[in-house]
């Protein structure tokens, strides 16, 4: 049982164990600065500097407000500056109140970090061989020695082995604290090690073993455990570099802005921007809540399953929820977490529905989410994230002549509990019986937590905001999880751990993303950087057509076969008369070098010249489809830009057009394109509903039951089914 329900999550846990051994050792990181004291910042009368002070402060708001015009990580550093900047002539919020959680995580990671320097200095004399110059006295000027070598004893391994005790330990309380599986899997192996470092100790210390001894009989054991204990104490010492950085976005307290900030903000604008159109004028907030879930579902392409290009399974690497908005992609963690941030913008209460799945021999213990509870008027009404659709009673779901599929209703999770029958709907659609009986039976409320959004300095800056710039960013963990529990009915009601992961995994591989989204600058006119990138940011704002919508954008994004073919000539050109160039005056060196050493070295450099040219011919149909790849995915993106002008009521005398162009992007030039194979799990959908609009039933059954191996297919079904019983009573 619970092989099957964790099959879709095992990519993720492998991953974070790649991280520690192969991730962590990557780029350096930055340190960002500590955290100011929270005193009282000095006060000025200098009229010109509040001036300044708020012109820093407008253009920082700006800036948040137009990040088409902003990629990348650098970008916010300097946004983050400024507001740092701004930050530091604020005085502190006499009504903000630390979070137990978050005071208590930070002093357990600050103390990892001093644990693990302690552990890794005792593991690196274990495994490391001083040569005889280490192993030499350092002689100071005044004649005394310094800085002598370890001597390696049994009671030295047994230090290690307390070392290692400790440090796992305090990665179990982390554990039990921010529920990140990463510390799951650290505590492994940091127990590994401890498996043979207190066996060691004893045999070194029965056999009075010597320092040869000693690390001969750790390498044998170690190397039995298929890992490298050189590349293992480099990315501990890597993590002990970390968790103080990472400790210090738990010091809500300060008022220093930071890295990490920049992209909370970032997602806490765009969230607001698509909340703002997206709820579609909606008043009641049951009702916004639906329209935000169908925008959700909608823009959000499921993928729980990544692949390499060879088609094999590729791990996870857990998505912000800014990244999975740029993207349009996301598993449903990721989809889930969208979907309660877009509420949180409405102030509507909103928390994940899951299940337990307690560890085993071979498996971490894991929460599996397959809903979002919003709460409203004491009660909490269920949306299955996991399968793209509301619980509802078929009674509740009618068919509108324009709007296709429509949900007058939505169940709560009372209601589930009393009356599993519910489910029974999604159950002939395809859902698990053994799932449905956990959804009813053991569901949990789990609480998305983060350490910056109750963060003083956010607090602050929320009150700062004000008219169309007014965002949410400020919200307490324990009291969201005080009005859920009077409302769970004696359920069990516990931290998300998924944000933590990401958080944590987020700070490790710090910049990566800009790696991941590299397709977002595609472009193939210089005069028009990152076109896709900036339709699809204009997008969240709700500026979908005109001359400064998303569409243009788009459009501009999208390359015919013979334009990419004469931008990639031109380019290849371009760099070959270089390439010609460079090597003509090498070869002008060579000729005039009287030196047979230096015209070696000239002539290893035009191999080496040489050698980069046929690099780069070779690259060029990766490039070629590349750009493809790109233009698909802005075809994919039009056609959704159309569709929501097709909703929008102000457009009913186009509705047709638009709806037909949303077809048409979508069926010719993304599921009939190979290119774009990337999107046709969201073009079947996609494609579905627009059918569904047009009154062309039939089609969008077809569509609907497109078979797929991800979870949202039981939605589908759902959809096809209640169509197909919608029209027979017709």
């Amino acid at each position: 049982m619970k092989r099957m329900l964790c099959n879709s999550y095992s990519a993720r846990g492998i991953f974070l164990l790649v991280v520690l051994l192969a991730g962590t050792l990557g780029c350096p990181q930055k340190k960002e600065r500590a955290a100011n004291n929270p005193n009282t910042p000095p006060k000025t009368n200098d009229r010109h500097a509040e001036e300044v002070l708020k012109d820093v402060f407008n253009q920082s708001v700006e800036i948040l407000n137009h990040l088409e015009n902003h990629f990348g990580q650098e970008s916010l550093l300097h946004l983050v500056t400024r507001l740092d900047k701004w930050g530091a002539s604020q005085s502190p919020d006499p009504t903000w109140q630390p979070d137990p959680l978050f005071v208590d995580a930070r002093n357990e990671l600050n103390a990892a970090a001093k644990e693990m320097e302690t552990f890794v200095a005792l593991l690196q004399n274990i495994v490391e061989t001083p040569n005889a110059a280490a192993e030499t006295p350092n002689i100071a000027a005044n004649g005394a020695a310094t800085n002598p070598p370890t001597p390696l004893t049994a009671e030295s391994v047994q230090q290690a082995a307390d070392a290692a005790i400790a440090l796992r330990k305090r990665f179990e309380s982390i554990y039990q604290k921010l529920g990140s599986s990463a510390f799951f899997q650290y505590t492994q192996i940091v127990n590994e090690t401890e498996e043979i470092l207190a066996p060691l100790a004893k045999v070194a210390k029965s056999q009075n073993m010597n320092a040869e001894q000693i690390r001969a009989f750790f390498r044998n054991q170690f190397q039995r455990k298929s890992t490298d204990a050189a590349q293992l104490i480099l990315a501990f010492k890597h993590l002990a570099e970390m968790f103080p950085v990472y400790a210090e976005t738990f010091g809500g307290e300060s008022l220093t802005f930071r890295a990490f900030d920049g992209d909370y903000l970032k997602q806490a604008f765009w969230c607001r921007g698509v909340s703002s159109w997206a709820r579609g004028g909606r008043q009641k907030e049951l009702d916004r809540a639906c329209e935000l879930f169908d925008w959700t579902v909608r823009n959000i392409m499921m993928t729980s399953v990544a692949q390499t290009q060879q088609g094999n399974n590729a791990p996870f690497l857990p998505q912000p929820v800014w990244e999975t908005l740029v993207s349009g992609k996301g598993d449903a963690s990721e989809l889930t977490w969208v979907f309660i941030e877009l509420l949180r913008q409405q102030r509507i209460d909103a928390c994940v529905l899951g299940a337990n799945i307690p560890p085993s021999q071979d498996a971490k213990p894991v929460q599996i989410p397959w809903g979002v509870g919003v709460l409203l008027d004491g009660k909490i009404y269920v949306f299955l994230t996991q399968f793209g659709v509301p619980l509802v009673e078929e009674k509740d779901v009618t068919l509108h002549p324009e709007k296709g599929i429509v949900f007058s209703n939505v169940a709560t999770l009372d209601e589930l509990q009393t009356n599993p029958d519910l489910l029974k709907p999604y159950l002939d659609a395809g859902l698990n019986p053994q799932f449905s009986e956990f959804m009813v039976k053991n569901s949990v409320l789990m609480i998305p937590a983060n350490p910056i959004a109750q963060s003083q300095r956010m607090k602050i800056l929320e009150k700062a905001l004000t008219g169309n710039n007014k965002t949410v960013l400020y919200f307490t963990y324990q009291e969201l999880k005080e009005r859920f529990e009077k409302a769970a009915n004696g359920r069990t009601v516990q931290l998300w751990h998924y944000p933590m992961d990401v958080n944590w995994l987020g700070s490790l591989n710090r910049g990566t993303a800009d790696g991941r989204l590299q397709f977002l600058e595609a472009t193939a006119d210089p005069k028009n950087p990152r076109p896709l990138w900036k339709g699809r940011v204009i997008y969240f704002s709700g500026q979908k057509t005109g001359s400064n919508g998303a569409a243009k954008e788009l459009q501009q994004a999208c390359m015919s076969e013979r334009q990419i073919t004469s931008y990639l000539d031109a380019l290849m050109q371009g760099r070959l008369k270089n390439f010609e160039e460079q090597m003509r005056a090498l070869q002008i060196q060579i000729d005039n070098s009287q030196d047979e050493a230096e015209k070696n070295d000239l002539k290893q450099t035009q191999l080496l010249l040489q050698q980069e040219q046929a690099n780069y011919m070779r690259e060029q149909p990766s490039l070629f489809l590349f750009f493809k790849i790109t233009t698909g995915t802005a075809h994919y993106w039009l056609g959704q830009v159309n569709f929501e002008e097709s909703l929008a009521s102000a457009n009913a005398r186009n509705r047709a057009a638009a709806l037909n162009a949303a077809f048409d992007y979508v069926d010719k030039k993304v599921l009939q394109k190979p290119e774009a194979d990337a999107w046709k799990h969201g073009a079947h959908y996609h494609l579905g509903r627009v059918s569904e609009c047009l009154g062309k039933y039939d089609d969008a059954i077809k569509y609907y039951t497109v078979s797929s191996p991800e979870p949202d297919a039981v939605g589908r079904m759902f959809r096809a089914n209640q169509l197909k019983r919608l029209t027979r009573l017709k």
